[in-house]
């Protein structure tokens, strides 16, 4: 089979994004914290600039997070053991269920509302410590394996108003 150019981006991008619900880890793609999918509809700028490149696109819009929904349900149905999956293997594996893959497509890959603050507030409350500058380098330097190796300390000044010496340990005024 020959891939038009920009689908094998697209693929991967939608193959790996259904991962932790095929693995059984959740039931929906959005709800795994370590998937660029959530991060993305949490409003993580990077994981939203990868996937609009990897669907072609420039930048992020509704229209790019649809597609890319419509994608993972397109590609993450479940497999019952012995039906043969897409690509030639016969093994089983979890995923969407056909008729979850339905209500997607005549949704149009669209999230409710609700599901989609939901995202938002998860992005801004998992791994946003609001506290003191000591307690938030004390927290960083204890996960600091979990960190890039060009940051250099934990805690991060808010911008926008009087915070009151609060600081964060991740960027949450960044615009998503």
């Amino acid at each position: 089979m020959l891939l038009e150019d920009g689908e094998a981006e697209r693929f991967c991008a939608a193959y790996i994004d259904p991962n932790p619900v095929r693995a059984g880890l959740c039931g929906n793609p959005e709800d795994y914290r370590w998937c660029s999918y959530a991060a993305a509809m949490g409003g993580d700028v990077v994981s939203r600039r990868g996937i609009a490149r990897a669907l072609g696109r420039t930048n992020w819009t509704s229209a790019v997070a649809r597609e890319h929904r419509m994608l993972l349900f397109g590609r993450g149905e479940e497999v019952p053991g012995g039906e043969v999956a897409w690509g030639g293997t016969a093994q089983a594996k979890g995923g969407f269920s056909r008729e979850r893959i339905e209500e997607e497509l005549k949704n149009g890959g669209r999230l409710p509302m609700w599901q989609v603050l939901r995202c938002r507030v998860r992005y801004f409350t998992e791994g946003g410590v609001l506290v003191s500058r000591a307690f938030v380098d004390e927290y960083f330097e204890r996960e600091r394996p979990s960190f890039g190796e060009k940051r250099e300390s934990g805690a991060l000044a808010k911008n926008g108003g009087e915070w009151g010496g609060v600081m964060a340990l991740r960027d949450l005024s960044r615009k998503g």
